[in-house]
């Protein structure tokens, strides 16, 4: 990576070149305009969609480090219309170009002057000083290694340790053959998610994101990840390899979570209405919910779900339950009567509605 950073001008510091632009022109039209080559004269814009880096005054500054500028009133306002991407009546007024005090012949003697002498300023113009513009950015002044698509293994494992990783969990057995390392999954939770985020993995295989998801709470303070795994069944892996090692990591290292398992099929397309759908749909409704929201209904007083007025009337008359609850999950079709919504408000338990997307999603399967 450092070999990317050189001096060709004998500058002091190590630098490679950068773009000498920065996006978002619509929105900072202060930082669009024109600035005038020092060697052939000719107005340097953004190119469209961007801007200076830098305000103004700092750019003026910059450019006067290859000979004396002046701010000046162009009348451009159709080529800095086109640059941010609208008309001309819409750009902002009396932004001014950046341009030389003195003729093309006298500037671009004194500009060459400071090229053949070495060490450019910071904005310089390539091609021997007739290209375009450009921008220095140090080695000493980067935070760390640039990113790349290049994971050495001694920073997220291989394939050899994923093995032995699942063959510890499994007491010695080795019932999946290409497992992923947990440092790999590590990077990436690392990268992509937030401290509440769910990781979704659609090919869970042998379940590694799941145990790392598990480590890194654990090893991160504030961390308060979960994860879904999804899975066939081929060959019993969910079963015997993907659920099992995730059950067997919680019990092993005693991390304080819990494990929902379920089984799902496809629902046949038929003649039947959708009220019938529905009708099935609404003995799943608890478990959909409970994976939606990372709750669990089994054994949680505190907690509680109503799909129909049955069992919201039920809800209510029941004590003991009612006391214990604190939020209730309500099917998005139900209308509490007056005396209903005041016990629930004066008992203080947390409405929250269940989506209709639930029964909209079965109606366009």
């Amino acid at each position: 990576m450092n070999s990317k950073y050189k001096n060709p001008d004998g500058d002091d510091r190590l630098w490679r070149t950068s773009d000498a632009f920065a996006p978002s022109a619509a929105t900072h039209q202060g930082m669009v305009y024109a600035i005038q080559h020092p060697f052939t004269g000719k107005l340097i814009y953004p190119y469209n969609g961007a801007c200076w880096p830098l305000r103004q005054s700092d750019m003026l500054s910059a450019m006067q480090e290859w000979g004396e500028y002046e701010l000046k009133d162009l009348d451009d306002a159709k080529e800095r219309a086109a640059v941010c991407g609208i008309s001309p009546d819409e750009v902002r007024e009396s932004v001014m170009g950046i341009v030389l005090v003195h003729p093309i012949e006298i500037a671009s003697k004194h500009a060459q002057e400071i090229y053949d002498k070495g060490k450019w300023p910071r904005f310089f113009f390539t091609n021997k000083g007739k290209g375009g513009i450009a921008r220095k950015t140090y080695l000493d002044s980067t935070d760390g290694r640039v990113v790349t698509n290049l994971w050495p293994y001694e920073e997220t494992g291989h394939t050899n340790e994923a093995k032995k990783e699942l063959k510890a969990v499994f007491d010695g057995e080795k019932p999946f053959d290409t497992p992923k390392p947990t440092r790999l999954m590590d990077r990436i939770i690392h990268i992509a998610t937030e401290p509440n985020a769910t990781v979704l993995d659609f090919f869970a295989g042998s379940g590694t994101l799941g145990h790392a998801v598990l480590k890194y709470n654990a090893s991160n303070e504030g961390s308060n990840r979960r994860f879904i795994l999804c899975t066939n069944n081929e060959n019993n892996i969910c079963r015997e390899v993907t659920y099992e090692r995730v059950k067997r990591v919680i019990d092993k290292e005693g991390y304080a979570a819990s494990l929902k398992y379920y089984k799902v099929d496809y629902i046949p397309v038929s003649e039947r209405m959708y009220y019938e759908y529905a009708d099935e749909l609404l003995l799943h409704i608890r478990e959909l919910v409970e994976l939606e929201n990372g709750v669990n209904f089994t054994g949680n007083a505190e907690i509680g779900i109503v799909l129909t007025e049955e069992e919201l009337d039920e809800f209510i008359a029941n004590t003991d339950s009612f006391a214990k609850c604190r939020k209730l999950y309500m099917g998005h079709d139900l209308l509490p009567s007056e005396e209903q919504e005041r016990a629930l408000k004066k008992g203080g338990i947390e409405i929250s509605i269940i989506p209709d997307y639930y029964y909209r999603n079965l109606q366009e399967g």
